[in-house]
């Protein structure tokens, strides 16, 4: 052991910086390697958008909106590398190089900004970062975007000290890159520049700091621009259907979403990075006044501000605040000391492997929940006029919903109806043709399966307390038996998963059980 710890040290920084990488790489990423399709969140919805942009002609109600977008990294690369190894390997590959990218580039990150010493005390914490919850979430061009553009901050670094042509270049194509993937970390490497520059101690050296951030970003701030307009221009229109409302969270939330909402994956398997995350919070806390590029107290201060007063959720946009998480956690990470006592290093060393190990596990977990899911493949036949409903759309998981989207496998799989794609903007790939009935719009279909998914439940809210509990289940049985006449008119298969005593007996007679397994119902109609 001695020896393997003095030839480590002969190392060079760069090496072991990637040698770190490697190994954060390795122990996070080889369940994706064994599972058909990796348990995130909003993955299936993507393999659903593929299979339709591939199929173009069996699903009239959508148009494609072409392939210049921000946000369209994974898609574009599953499409297309897809149709040489199949949809499913192309979407693994994206999740390894998504997992890769961020492996290797934090340690660089840190030893760049800092040293080599506190890149080997900042390693525990950069460990648990790798497959952090948006990874888990299946937010993978953000996940993507946001290792791009750590890599651009360091690059950026360089381009402002010592300004050369290629470095501007590169760093205008990787701005591109990163807008592809996602245009919010693209926004926030921005206004670090733009923080660092107005921090200058005099106005030349201000103005001529700008311009050398400004000038290789200038291509990849336009492509924002255009993309930010056509969205909110098109996000809400009738015929995208129905989006998301704004909202905001409570303080306690925002506390633990800061810790939820990056360290923790799946379950309480992973609650040991709370350690990690409460450990890096008060290093950086007790250290903000350090001085750093592009991270000063200053930015800081920004981003905590941005991160408390932002919305959690936007329309047609999803989780807004909790973008800003992942370059305050490494702006924490860059204040790491050069040394901490060894039992509180090897507390959060112990934590982070700890994190990785139930990590690992859950993967298979979440994986088995996902092919009880999709056990039902067998009983639909291809083409079929598919209706999903989704009432459990979590079952291992506590801290993703890591089956909302799990109907998009039987879109990829048998090309049924598509209810879970991401339509209702003009950024996205695709858009519907006419406006959503309510059925195609899975806004509305989720609102209704979440409000009437008991009786008890839907009788509950306080705007039906003031019904006599008879009249409330008639009202209840009532909107269940319109919803099952709409879908008979519609479908010729139904997927129930988690569905309540009370729904299946509203089933009507026009529908028999084809499958049963479990949480899953699979019924077809009655000839």
């Amino acid at each position: 052991m001695r020896s393997l710890l003095a030839a480590v040290a002969r190392w060079s920084d760069r090496r072991l910086a990637f040698a770190l990488g490697v190994v954060f790489f390795a122990t996070v990423a080889w369940p994706v390697l064994l599972l058909e399709i990796p348990p995130y969140q909003d993955l299936p919805g993507h393999l659903a958008t593929v299979s339709i942009l591939g199929h173009m002609s069996r699903y009239p109600e959508y148009v494609s909106n072409g392939w210049l977008k921000s946000n369209s990294a994974v898609l574009a690369w599953t499409y297309f590398v897809g149709q040489a190894i199949g949809i499913k390997a192309a979407a693994r590959l994206f999740v390894l190089g998504t997992l890769a990218a961020t492996a290797t580039v934090l340690p660089r990150f840190v030893l760049h900004f800092t040293d080599r010493r506190r890149m080997v005390v900042a390693a525990p914490f950069a460990w648990a970062m790798v497959h952090n919850w948006f990874v888990s979430m299946g937010m993978l061009n953000f996940a993507l975007g946001f290792a791009l553009s750590v890599e651009m901050l360091v690059l950026l670094d360089r381009q402002r000290r010592d300004p050369t042509l290629a470095r501007g270049v590169c760093l205008a194509l990787l701005g591109v890159a990163t807008w592809y993937a996602s245009s919010i970390p693209l926004c926030i490497v921005a206004l670090l520049a733009v923080i660092e520059s107005a921090l200058q101690p005099d106005s030349r050296a201000r103005l001529v700091c700008a311009g050398r951030l400004a000038l290789p970003l200038s291509l990849a701030g336009g492509l924002v621009v255009l993309a930010v307009v056509r969205h909110v221009d098109g996000t809400g229109a009738g015929r995208f259907g129905e989006v998301g409302q704004v909202e905001y969270r409570t303080p306690l939330w925002v506390i633990y979403d800061a810790w939820a909402h990056w360290f923790y994956a799946f379950t309480e398997l992973e609650a040991s990075t709370l350690l990690l995350a409460v450990a890096l919070a008060v290093i950086a806390v007790a250290r903000a006044r350090e001085p750093l590029t592009f991270f000063s107290h200053w930015a800081l201060v920004v981003l905590v501000v941005l991160y408390v007063a932002l919305p959690a959720m936007l329309p047609g946009f999803g989780f807004v605040a909790d973008r800003i998480l992942p370059f305050l956690w490494v702006a924490a990470l860059l204040r790491v000391p050069p040394r901490l006592p060894r039992f509180v290093f090897g507390a959060c060393a112990a934590a982070s492997a700890a994190n990785v190990v139930g990590l690992d596990y859950d993967m298979f977990r979440l994986a088995r929940d996902q092919e009880a899911y999709a056990a039902g493949l067998g009983a639909v036949p291809q083409g079929s006029r598919l209706l999903a409903l989704t009432f459990a759309t979590r079952v291992t998981s506590k801290n993703t919903w890591s089956l909302r989207h799990a109907s998009g496998i039987y879109v990829m799989e048998r090309l049924t109806t598509a209810q879970d794609v991401w339509a209702d903007s003009p950024t996205m790939p695709l858009s519907f043709r006419e406006p959503p009935s309510f059925f195609q719009d899975q806004m509305r279909l989720d609102r209704f399966v979440s409000t009437l998914a008991s009786r008890a439940q839907y009788c509950a809210a306080p705007a039906q307390r003031g019904l006599p509990p008879s009249a409330c289940d008639a009202q209840w049985r009532g909107t269940w038996e319109g919803m099952w006449a709409g879908a008979l008119e519609r479908f010729d298969h139904a997927l129930l998963f988690g569905a309540t005593a009370d729904v299946l007996s509203t089933v009507p007679a026009g529908w028999r059980p084809c499958f049963r397994r479990g949480l899953l119902t699979v019924l077809e109609r009655v000839p």
